[in-house]
């Protein structure tokens, strides 16, 4: 039988232990990295914590589209947590990250949720909230399809821990749509769904994923 020189022996064993490793660690990747987001950006991961869970929206009869993913924040691309009359508001100017992500319905049954999530530099979510529901009163707001008018304000039981919430629903029209504001600390969220009846599921789903640590 053949010998190996020693050092030859050593370099191949070396060389087979680090492929082992990299193989190893893509098998074994973290499953928190999300897709979408830089694995560097790690505020931004931390931020897509704190967002409704697949498995959440599927005790509601919905599943995964899209994201969590960076909503990129430039001098030409503008945040705004919910347009209203105006197309962005004051704290809006405020946000360092934020993250949007999207389900769907399982079944025949039409739901629809995308959630927006902020963090403020200098500023509370909760008076995010605020000035969103002050710039509400002019009556309508700016939509994917358009201009919508403003229904009343839903009531939603009090959520322990949540410094502000504040929902309502579009006056019915050619699509409509929900809405559900909430605020906790430097955090704000927008969570739009597709009936007025989904609010009342959700808006606890949404207070206990920003209460996360």
């Amino acid at each position: 039988m053949r010998r190996f020189p020693v050092a030859l022996l050593a370099l191949l064993l070396v060389t087979s232990t680090a492929c082992k490793s990299r193989l190893a660690g893509t098998a074994m990747a973290d499953p928190t990295v999300l897709v979408g987001l830089a694995p560097a950006v790690s505020g931004e991961r931390r931020l897509a914590a704190k967002m409704l869970t697949d498995d959440q929206i599927e005790s509601l009869g919905g599943r995964h589209e899209q994201g969590p993913f960076s909503l990129v924040i430039t001098e030409t691309t503008k945040f705004t947590l919910l347009t209203t009359c105006s197309p962005r508001l004051p704290l809006d100017d405020h946000v360092r990250t934020a993250v949007r992500a999207m389900w769907t319905s399982r079944s025949p049954e039409t739901l629809s949720v995308r959630q927006t999530l902020a963090r403020y530099d200098d500023a509370a979510g909760s008076a995010a909230v605020a000035e969103v529901e002050q710039a509400l009163a002019c009556g309508t707001h700016n939509t994917r399809y358009g201009p919508a008018k403003i229904g009343d304000a839903v009531p939603l039981p009090p959520a322990p821990g949540i410094d502000r919430q504040y929902a309502f629903c579009d006056e019915p029209g050619v699509v409509l749509s929900c809405y559900l504001l909430m605020a906790k600390d430097a955090y704000a969220t927008t969570v739009v769904v597709s009936a007025q009846d989904v609010l009342a599921e959700i808006a606890p789903l949404v207070a206990d994923s920003l209460l996360k640590s």
